[in-house]
Formats: C-alpha cells, structure tokens, sequence
C-alpha cells in the first residue's frame, strides 16, 4: 500500500508504515530541520512544505488515484490541555480541514490521524465530534478511534496519543484497532520488559531502544508527578519505570525529560539520541542542534506504533 505523510515531522508514522511493508510516496513537513532531517532518510520520496497547498503539488507530481492511505499528526496545540484550546477553530489544529481536504484530493482509502486525548475532551466533546461528521461527509464512514500508549508497544516512554482510522470500506474487511496485545495478559511480564527496555536508554549503539548492552551503566526514568504545562511551567518528579512523555519545549537547558544514573548517584537530562530510542528511532536519525532534536522528538509518532497500526491495517484488507 502507498502512502502520504502530512505534517510528517522526522518520519514517525513513515518509518513505522514502511516497517509494517507500505510504500511512502509523499511527505509534508513545514518545519525546514525536520525536512532535512526527512531529505536525508528519503531522499527519493517527494516532499512539499505547506500543508494548505498540497493538494496542487499532488496533482502536479501525479498523485492523484495512486494514493492508499493518508496520515498524519496534525498540530495540537489548539486542542491540548497544555494550551488555550481554541479547538479546530484554531490556527494550527485547524489545519484538520487541508488534511482532509488532501486525502479526498487524492482519493486515498485510508485516512490515519494522531493527536493527544485532549481532542476527545476539547469545547466539552464537540469538535471531536466535527472531526467524525467531517470524516463521514467525507465518505470515511468506517472510522475507528483509540487512545494508545507508547508504553506498551515496546519502548520505555509513557505517551498517550488518539489515533483514529477513517476508511472508504473498499477493501476492509475487519475492524482495525482491535484490542492491543500489550494491553493484556501478564502486566508483571509488561513492567518486567519495561524495565530492560529502560536500561538501554544509558548506553551502546542500539536500535529502536531495546537492544541489549552488556556494559551499559543502569538508568532509571523519572516519570512526573506534575506535569508542566507551558515552557515556564515548573514539574516534579518521582522515579518510575518508564519516561515521561517528550514535549516539544524539552530541551537541553530544562530538565523535563531526566533520568537517574544509579552506578553514580546523579540526576542528568536525556540526550537527543536516548529521546530517539524512547520514539522508537535508530540512533542519530535526527541531527544538528540538540534544541531542533529535542523538538523534533517531542513532535514525532512513536514509531513502534505507527508499525503496529500499519500491520493492522494491511491484515485488515481484504486481498
């Protein structure tokens, strides 16, 4: 299946499609350091900058009828607790309306979005209910929706996002966000693998965060006991089992994203690439200055599960 990215960051939902087996063929990104960041690991997929004129470049470059599956992240800043929750009557998270507007463009199957939880909750329930209608206009009458925790599909961070699945019905021949395997069963077994997941946050040369290192020192994420909610805002913190979610305003000044060296007794940042492993990236996919890494990871999808909605939607369809 081929696919879009809008609003794609540094590749968290396109790293995660292509590892379930999808073909990207598009990307959006505004931000000029994500896009070099995505120059870099898709050199041959074409890129756009603006999501709001994208439905011309798609038709210039010949995307139209030869699109599956639309996704993206779209900004939150306008639905989120963290800020003044203008709704889809805002600016940034505004920008739902361009993105739908593409994917009917394209004529695309599928339409994957990601946004916090605060969008099930913003203006008392109503404009996640505008984003469903909307959906169903147009013509995504088959939607889905979730509330998924990074936690659990393998890395040591705790990141509640909503993810809702809009499709046609061409093709699907089952329910998509079926429960999560991480979900049930043995939580012991679940905190036991969290556990050895966030020892590999202090050291080696690993992938995606959970490969082992023999002669790593052990770290122990802090999680928070209050969250801060703007760049100004103060947190405190407890030790736990997993990190807390990455922000966006993380950066290498501020200690938001902290874990404890325990050999050492002493209370250090996460680096960028300790921040690429609690997303699910391979170290050093992002570069240049830390303050754009930092971003850029408190932005992205979590990769491992963007991998997991890719391989539910594949085995959905009928073939």
């Amino acid at each position: 299946m081929r696919f879009v990215s809008l609003f794609a960051g540094v590749g968290g939902f396109d790293l995660g499609f292509e590892l379930a087996g999808m073909e990207c063929v598009g990307q959006v990104e505004i931000d000029k350091n994500a896009r070099k960041v995505l120059d870099r690991n898709w050199p041959d997929v074409p890129k756009h900058d603006d999501v709001t004129t994208a439905k011309e470049w798609a038709s210039d470059i010949g995307l139209i009828g030869g699109v599956d599956i639309v996704c993206g992240g779209f900004p939150c800043q306008d639905v989120s607790k963290a800020g003044k929750r203008a709704g889809l009557a805002g600016k940034r998270t505004g920008l739902f309306w361009d993105a739908l507007s593409f994917a009917t463009h394209v004529e695309a199957e599928w339409f994957v979005l990601e946004n916090v939880p605060g969008l099930l909750s913003s203006n008392n329930g109503w404009d996640f209910g505008v984003v469903i209608s909307a959906l169903a206009d147009a013509g995504y009458r088959h939607i889905e929706w979730r509330v998924l925790d990074s936690q659990f599909f393998g890395v040591a961070q705790r990141r509640r996002r909503l993810f809702i699945v809009g499709s046609l019905g061409k093709r699907s021949g089952r329910a998509v966000l079926v429960e999560s395997p991480g979900m049930s069963g043995d939580f012991e077994q679940v905190n036991a693998q969290r556990q050895e997941v966030a020892g590999t946050l202090g050291g080696g040369s690993g992938n995606r965060g959970w490969s082992p290192d023999t002669d790593r020192m052990t770290f122990i994420p802090w999680t928070k006991a209050r969250r801060a909610m703007n760049p100004e805002d103060h947190e405190t913190w407890v030790e736990g089992f997993v990190s807390p979610t990455l922000n966006a305003f993380d950066n290498a000044t501020e200690v938001r994203a902290t874990v404890i060296n325990t050999c050492n007794v002493g209370v250090r940042r996460l680096t960028p690439r300790e921040c690429e492993r609690l997303q699910g990236f391979p170290d050093d996919w992002t570069f240049g200055a830390d303050s754009h890494r930092y971003k850029q990871m408190g932005n992205a999808v979590t990769v491992n599960v963007a991998e997991y909605l890719g391989n539910l939607i594949l085995e959905s369809v009928d073939v």
